[in-house]
């Protein structure tokens, strides 16, 4: 599960460290009612039937002719069978007079007559029988039918789409704009939903600057990134002013964001720490960028790990520990991936604490893998795939054993054209099955280390060299992830995927 790392001395696989983090976590109960037009992404939070069925009553399925179905029995081109054109009274038709009364009386189809309907108008009572107009012919006040028609021909029945009462979506289904229609056919102006999770966002650094920064200052870049994708994925995230690299303001700001952590020994450390540091958050889930590395100033892991002595989950963490599993560590410090290798996950109080690297690379391949599916989690929902493509690798793609490495590629023959795909395929698991765009393009590993924010701003996804794999050479077709774009869920419809 775990492999040896220069300056971490254990690292815990991807799926083995995701899974951890999933333990910890508990989908909130807090739901908001929202309108159909501010659905879409949403987590539903409570099943959803039918309040009536679709379509309401009996519909015709084509322009034509609504007939009782009896009167056409025999009718062909050499004898066809004739009918009255139904007039006021006997059921609905002017000729040349005026149809705007909107409350003219529902028609009434009475033995051997017609009456005219357009597609998707109720059938006229009486009727049983839609004859399609190309098979009939006016001859002043009769109509020739030249094919019999059977009992609900060219008829769309009551309920034929859906029932009275039938299930629809279940709790947890993401809502996509395709959905909605249907909701409003049914009778629903508005959905109850999961809110938003809460996540707070903490970049750490003495260097970093929210402004153009002097020599020996840095601009922070990172945290608005992990907002953004926080929200794409369905979080409400906020990120507050960059907290120093000294271990007093670190443990003061994280103490200050859990819940059911007492702030009684850290309040004053506070004090001491950047604007904003003694602002309860009441987060979901705490994220920080930066300080997870060895060096001298990294003291987030150890911060972490004094916080959460108090996890009430550490007696079966400690239980399921590997006998040389450091004991005054977060649950996982250090993941086998590449770049993200440093990513660290603990608990501080009741809340999970997911601490990404600061190098931009790397903080977007740990937030993708850990981040992102905390987010579903939290909301109450699935974890959507990533679309995927074939694509042919333009040069040698490395990686080392027991390591899942993510390559960010540019689409195109020659590295330089685009080529996006809307199917979908794998979250990086090893054991998600994938499906595949079948047309095959060039995909070039982008130039830049983890520390160059254009070997992803450059890029249109990433090859993922799973653990068993110590790359893949020039020539070979690989999945790349299209980590960035929006994928349909998985079939949480009832009765399958829509």
């Amino acid at each position: 599960m775990t492999h040896e790392h220069t300056g971490i001395k254990r690292r815990t696989r991807v799926a083995a460290a995701r899974e951890r983090l999933h333990e910890r976590l508990r989908p909130h109960d807090r739901t908001e009612q929202v309108p159909l037009r501010e659905a879409v992404g949403r987590a539903l939070a409570t099943d959803v039937t039918a309040s009536r069925a679709v379509p309401q009553t009996d519909r015709a399925a084509v322009d034509g002719w609504a007939v009782r179905a009896s009167d056409t029995v025999g009718a062909s081109p050499r004898a066809p069978a004739v009918l009255r054109v139904a007039r006021d009274g006997d059921g609905a038709e002017t000729d040349g007079t005026d149809t705007t009364d909107t409350h003219a009386e529902t028609p009434t189809v009475s033995p051997e007559a017609a009456v005219p309907v357009d597609t998707g108008e109720p059938l006229p009572a009486g009727a049983d029988a839609v004859v399609r107009v190309e098979v009939t012919t006016r001859v002043g006040d009769e109509l020739e039918v030249a094919r019999a028609v059977p009992e609900r021909g060219d008829v769309v029945v009551r309920g034929e789409d859906v029932t009275g009462g039938q299930q629809l979506y279940r709790a947890g289904h993401r809502l996509r704009a395709g959905d909605l229609g249907l909701l409003r056919a049914v009778g629903r102006e508005q959905v109850t939903v999961a809110e938003r999770p809460r996540v707070a966002v903490f970049p750490t650094g003495d260097e970093l600057v929210g402004r153009d920064p002097d020599p020996g200052e840095t601009l922070e870049t990172n945290g608005v990134v992990v907002e953004r994708l926080t929200a794409a994925w369905g979080g409400d995230a906020t990120v507050e002013p960059a907290v120093p690299d000294e271990p007093a303001a670190l443990r003061a700001r994280l103490s200050t964001a859990a819940r059911g952590l007492d702030t009684s020994e850290t309040v004053d450390d506070a004090a001491d720490g950047p604007a904003g540091a003694d602002t309860p958050t009441d987060a979901d889930v705490i994220v920080t960028v930066g300080g997870t590395a060895v060096g001298g100033r990294d003291h987030l892991p150890s911060v972490v790990a004094e916080l959460s002595e108090g996890d009430e989950n550490a007696t079966e963490r400690d239980e399921r520990a590997e006998p040389d599993d450091p004991a005054d560590e977060p649950f996982v410090r250090g993941v086998a991936a590449e770049p993200g290798h440093p990513t660290t996950l603990g608990v501080v109080g009741d809340t999970p604490v997911v601490c990404l690297p600061g190098y931009p690379v790397a903080c977007v391949v740990a937030a993708v893998q850990f981040l992102r599916p905390a987010v579903h989690r939290l909301a109450g929902g699935h974890t959507p795939p990533h679309p995927t493509t074939e694509a042919e690798l333009t040069r040698k793609v490395a990686s080392g054993p027991g390591v899942r490495t993510f390559a960010p590629v540019r689409l195109g023959d020659d590295g330089t054209d685009t080529h996006r795909s809307d199917t979908v395929g794998t979250d990086g698991a090893d054991d998600t099955d994938t499906a595949h765009d079948t047309n095959v393009t060039g995909a070039t590993p982008t130039d830049g280390g983890t520390s160059a924010r254009s070997t992803l701003g450059l890029a249109d996804g990433w090859v993922v060299v799973p653990e068993s794999r110590e790359g893949y050479d020039t020539g070979e077709t690989v999945t790349v992830e299209l980590w960035e774009r929006p994928a349909a869920g998985p079939a949480d419809t009832v009765g399958g995927p829509a």
